[in-house]
């Protein structure tokens, strides 16, 4: 877990001016910094930089990015900034860095204030163009080696005012090289950001998590043709960068058959993506499990004996998958979700998927895919569709899993009802809800933050008698696990008995409902 661990050293000014003077000697020390004395720096030249030389992993890093200048608050141009965390000179004349798949070449025009970089230094990268809502960055050396990669976004906690554009994201602990991606912050500097200078959110962290296997998929086949495919291929998706050792790799199985992959290897640029490809078609076998003994983060977190479930994937259709649970009021502070429930014994790909959030009164004409890349679910279990997942894991403190889905652009659930049609890619109707606050406890005087259940997966979701509120005694949400109010066909069932006999519906969870 990131935790803070220090407060930020930026407020102690005599904590820097010690810090450049050590810096200044040990510059001197290596051999790399020409000094001439004056009134106002001790460094007025930087020699000695190499530009041919293989750089190690996280030696340099992204430390800031400027995606959305405009409209300005002091700064009105793109930029990134680099920093150079090693113990000697960095000469970035020919490295390339990317922007998802637009490459740059580092030189004088795109680094106007020098392309060395002392140990402890920032450089600026101008002249770029860095997509608004997000992109995957990389930096290779000029061998076309991998120094650094991370992905930027939209921070969900940031401040809407500053969502609008203006303020560079920034990394608080650049020696946190694998968890960057999910530590950027808005600036806090009144310019709006801090290009070569030290970040206005700089702190002291601490990772103490070790990774999670969120969930696996199938080959994604080029531009979508099925027919190139590869029967074999299989990738295991992490919550962050991973490691795994040769021997390491040589130790994964799938069971049953003990099959070892022929080929494994982590995905650049993230890292977070482990491939596997096994001699057979894995698309045959309903059900199988794959083994990896141990994997590790950069930080030197450890996680033992990982298993992912996959199998066969199936084509929806009505009932296979269900919507089970809206929240579509919540309270001051808490994001909307939907929740899924996969019944039954067969796996689902969540790339063959599409939810419709519809006003009151209007068409279904609106799908939004709830993945572009294979995702598999697993068959008994459930996933939670949300517009942010670290607002919903921060909100309802849930560890990080595969049951999470983020879905960009997920539109906004009508406050006192409205419709979800879940289809699949063909507009196929699999499940149908019309929600509303008709459909909560009748005792409810207020029923924000206040989920809807759904109560029987064996009875029609669009029955509004198959639904009630979220018990208090589950905190009123049951985000990706059983329903507080869930009962099954037969326990529903007035022909034969009630149950029951005495019952209390206040909501508290027990004995609500008969």
């Amino acid at each position: 877990m990131i935790g803070l661990i220090g407060s930020s050293v930026c407020k102690n000014q005599h904590y820097f001016s010690l810090l450049k003077y050590l810096m200044v000697f040990f510059l001197l020390c290596q051999g790399w910094v020409l000094a001439q004395e004056t009134q106002n720096t001790g460094v007025t030249a930087l020699v000695g930089g190499d530009s041919t030389f293989q750089a190690g992993w996280g030696e340099v890093v992204f430390n800031e990015v400027m995606a959305d200048p405009n409209p300005p608050v002091r700064i009105a141009e793109e930029y990134l900034e680099l920093y150079n965390r090693s113990g000697r000179v960095m000469d970035l004349e020919g490295w390339t860095l990317q922007v998802n798949t637009r490459t740059y070449t580092l030189s004088a025009t795109l680094m106007p204030e020098g392309h060395l970089l002392a140990p402890g230094a920032f450089g600026v990268v101008l002249d770029l163009t860095l997509p608004n809502g997000g992109a995957t960055l990389s930096l290779y050396d000029p061998g076309e080696n991998l120094v650094h990669a991370v992905r930027y976004g939209v921070p969900w906690d940031g401040a809407d005012w500053k969502k609008e554009g203006g303020w560079s994201l920034e990394s608080p602990d650049p020696e946190q090289i694998c968890n960057i991606s999910a530590l950027w912050e808005y600036s806090r500097d009144p310019a709006g950001g801090t290009p070569g200078r030290i970040n206005s959110t700089l702190a002291i962290l601490e990772d103490r998590e070790s990774p999670v296997l969120l969930y696996s998929g199938f080959y994604d086949p080029a531009g979508g043709v099925q027919e190139d495919a590869d029967p074999g291929l299989l990738r295991l998706f992490f919550s962050e960068p991973v490691v795994i050792s040769p021997a390491e790799l040589q130790q994964i199985v799938l069971l049953p058959g003990n099959l070892l992959p022929q080929e494994a290897h982590l995905l650049a640029p993230l890292s977070t993506v482990l491939e596997l490809r096994f001699p057979a078609d894995l698309q045959e076998r309903p059900h199988f499990k794959v083994k990896i003994p141990r994997v590790s983060d950069c930080q030197g977190n450890v996680r033992l004996s990982l298993e992912a479930m996959a199998g066969s994937v199936s084509a929806p259709g009505p009932g296979s998958v269900q919507i089970n649970e809206i929240m579509y009021d919540p309270a001051e502070g808490y994001p909307e979700y939907i929740e899924l429930a996969l019944p039954g014994k067969r796996f689902y790909d969540l790339r063959d998927l599409a939810i419709h959030v519809v006003d009151e009164g209007d068409p279904a004409d609106d799908p939004l895919p709830l993945s572009d890349h294979s995702r598999l679910m697993v068959p008994g279990t459930y996933v939670v569709v949300t517009g942010s997942m670290e607002h919903l894991r921060e909100a309802y403190h849930l560890d990080r899993s595969g049951l999470w889905v983020e879905v960009a652009g997920l539109k906004t659930l009508g406050n006192s009802g409205g419709s979800l049609f879940l289809t699949d890619r063909a507009g196929n109707v699999l499940d149908r809800v019309d929600y509303g606050d008709h459909m909560h406890a009748e005792i409810l005087s207020d029923t924000r933050g206040i989920s809807l259940e759904r109560i029987s997966g064996e009875r029609s979701g669009n029955d509004p008698d198959n639904w009630y509120s979220a018990a208090a005694m589950e905190g009123y949400a049951t985000p990706g696990r059983v329903n507080s109010q869930a009962m099954t066909e037969t326990e529903t069932d007035l022909l034969f008995q009630v149950l029951p006999l005495v019952f209390s519906p206040d909501n508290d969870g027990f004995q609500d409902l008969l």
